[in-house]
C-alpha cells in the first residue's frame, strides 16, 4: 500500500531533531530504513479504518481527499511521539487526532461529507432596509 502522506508533508510540524530520533531506531545519526514508510502506512490505515465502512478503500495516493491527507499527517505525527515512548497524555497530537478519529467517525456514518459541498442548499436572500414610503416622517400612514 503506498502512503496518502510523505515525510515533506510533515517537517516543519515537528523539529528536525525529533524527527530523525523517532526514525532512528538504532541511534547511528542517520534514518532507519523503512520506518517512515511504517509509520506512513500505520497512519493511512488507520483513516481507512474508520472509513472502508461507507467508502471503497484505499483512495488514491496521488490525489486522496483533503480530509484523508490532513487526517494521515496528524495520526503520523503522533505515531512518531508515540514511537519515541512520549505518553498519550504528554503527546501534543493525541487531542488533535482523537478529533480526526470523531470527523473520519461522523463521515464514515453519512453525518459528514468526505469532500465539501460547495454549492448552497439556498441562494442568497436580500434585504431591503430602507425606510418605508407610505409613513411620513411623523410616522402618520400616507396614502
Amino acid at each position: 500500500m503506498s502512503a496518502y502522506i510523505a515525510q515533506t508533508d510533515i517537517e516543519g510540524r515537528i523539529p528536525p531533531d525529533f524527527l530523525l530520533q523517532a526514525l532512528d531506531d538504532n541511534s547511528d545519526g542517520a534514518a532507519d530504513t523503512g520506518v517512515w514508510d511504517r509509520v506512513a502506512e500505520d497512519a493511512c490505515q488507520a483513516v481507512d479504518a474508520r472509513l472502508a465502512q461507507r467508502y471503497e478503500t484505499p483512495f488514491s495516493t496521488t490525489d486522496p481527499p483533503t480530509i484523508v491527507k490532513a487526517a494521515a499527517e496528524v495520526f503520523a505525527l503522533e505515531i512518531l511521539y508515540l514511537r519515541r515512548g512520549v505518553a498519550a497524555t504528554e503527546n501534543p497530537w493525541t487531542s488533535q487526532a482523537e478529533t480526526w478519529r470523531k470527523k473520519l467517525d461522523a463521515i464514515a456514518m453519512g453525518h459528514e461529507p468526505l469532500t465539501p459541498d460547495l454549492q448552497r442548499a439556498q441562494p442568497s436572500a436580500n434585504a431591503i432596509t430602507e425606510p418605508s414610503k407610505t409613513t411620513d416622517s411623523a410616522g402618520r400612514t400616507s396614502v
